[in-house]
């Protein structure tokens, strides 16, 4: 039992600190009318159904998305504002694959560097619901160093790449 109480302790000296925590993306139901007003989209069909992907890259272009969302008939999550007061744009961008059909789900898969670039991998469930004022979507953050291009799968096929914008 002593020997617990001591390693506890010494343990908390090692765990990283919460800053140095990469944030977590997020995958969830985004309020339909707030996708007219993601930057960076691209819109494309794909198996599952139609899709928007894309990068926002400054604070301005994720400020307009944050007033889409303010018109939601339910509160937006906060994690919204969360990242609002963490990102640093000269660091870092939003990347986000929506899919534009009321019903399904996306998961995040990973978001792994490759060469100059990164790919955002995003996993479909067939789920069947109708979500009356909603669309699956996953967002997460990504630095920007060293990555010129960002490449978007869902369940293994492609889905569009972009230029990661200045």
């Amino acid at each position: 039992m002593l020997r617990c109480l001591v390693l506890v302790p010494l343990l908390a000296c090692f765990a990283p600190a919460a800053d140095d925590a990469k944030p977590a993306p997020w995958s969830g139901l985004l309020f339909k009318d707030a996708v007219a007003a993601l930057a960076g989209k691209v819109e494309k069909k794909l198996g599952p159904g139609p899709f928007a992907c894309g990068v926002i890259a400054d604070a301005a272009a994720y400020d307009k998305f944050l007033a889409a969302l303010a018109k939601a008939p339910r509160k937006a999550e906060p994690h919204w504002a969360d990242w609002k007061k963490t990102i640093d744009w000269k660091k870092e961008a939003v990347a986000y694959v929506v899919l534009t059909h009321q019903t399904n789900r996306l998961t995040y898969q990973s978001c792994e560097p490759c060469k100059g670039g990164a790919t955002l991998a995003v996993k479909w469930s067939g789920i069947e619901p109708f979500y009356a004022d909603s669309y699956p979507a996953v967002f997460t953050r990504v630095p920007r160093d060293g990555i010129q291009t960002m490449k978007f799968r869902v369940d293994d096929m492609e889905l569009a790449e972009v230029p990661l914008p200045k």
